[in-house]
């Protein structure tokens, strides 16, 4: 079975994998302007979009959703397992800043909304996001007792699945801090703003993005084996040829992944513990809206 081209699943499912940061006071969207990849400063209330936060040689440490719930909030929507080192790493400079960061996941209620779900959203706040190989995808972001949205409901492994069908990697610990955002295709996800002022790592993008550097790049691809993110790609004579980036199971077994892969190595046999790549695509998505 191709997983990587399967419809993903219609309905509503549980996010633990994800948690909530929150950035509240005057100086809140200045700040967070100043620190990720994004233009935070013209985003309106109510407005998402999603955003990185990169350490200085341009690496992705987190990816992120970024909305805004008021004239002074944001929340980032991460990965929960990067979630207490992204909080210590913007604390640090904070300084004189009037900003207060937090971790609001218990303050709040994350479902991910597949298919119709997603179409016929409403209530609460609605990020879009890219769809999952055709199928349409958004989170659905409200107070933790807020009623929960209609639908029918779905496990988390059917939303991990789809992430992985839409070919938008997020950045959790196996893989924080190991690409430069246009090794993930962020450029064409939206991830970027190249008209915003600096941030940790801009320069580093910048170049990346105009000189023409990247020698490696995210594609979405099949494996009949087991795999995880942080798993290294290797081709016939044993030499590492990418990471994966992201995983999960197949409901046809196997799994589905995107991985990160030398530009010169897509064509030739590679393999990911032991069991073959395959149909490996490249990502060409535009950012939801």
């Amino acid at each position: 079975m191709t997983c990587t081209h399967t419809p993903a699943a219609c309905g509503i499912a549980p996010l633990p994998h994800l948690g909530i940061i929150s950035a509240t006071g005057a100086d809140a969207i200045a700040f967070l302007h100043g620190q990720l990849t994004q233009d935070i400063v013209h985003l309106a209330p109510g407005a998402s979009a999603p955003a990185a936060l990169c350490n200085p040689k341009g690496r992705v440490l987190a990816s992120m959703h970024a909305l805004r719930v008021g004239e002074e909030e944001l929340l980032l929507i991460i990965s929960a397992d990067v979630l207490e080192a992204t909080l210590t790493r913007l604390r640090r400079y904070v300084l004189r800043a009037k900003v207060q960061l937090a971790d609001a996941s218990s303050a709040w209620k994350l479902r991910g909304l597949l298919g119709e779900a997603a179409e016929a959203a409403a209530g609460a706040y609605i990020i879009p996001l890219p769809p999952a190989n055709g199928t349409p995808r958004a989170l659905w972001v409200g107070n933790a007792d807020a009623a929960e949205p209609a639908g029918t409901p779905l496990d988390t492994a059917a939303w991990l699945l789809a992430e992985v069908g839409s070919g938008a990697a997020r950045v959790g610990a196996a893989i924080s801090g190991a690409f430069v955002p246009q090794m993930l295709c962020y450029e064409s996800l939206g991830v970027l703003n190249f008209n915003k002022g600096c941030y940790p790592g801009q320069e580093v993008v910048a170049r990346s993005q105009y000189r023409g550097a990247i020698k490696r790049r995210a594609f979405v691809a099949h494996t009949p084996g087991e795999a995880h993110a942080g798993d290294e790609v290797l081709d016939a004579a044993g030499n590492s040829a990418g990471t994966i980036a992201q995983a999960a199971p197949a409901p046809g077994g196997g799994s589905a992944l995107i991985a990160v892969l030398a530009l010169d190595a897509v064509q030739q046999p590679l393999t990911v513990r032991g069991a073959p790549l395959l149909d490996i695509n490249g990502i060409h998505s535009s950012p939801a809206t």
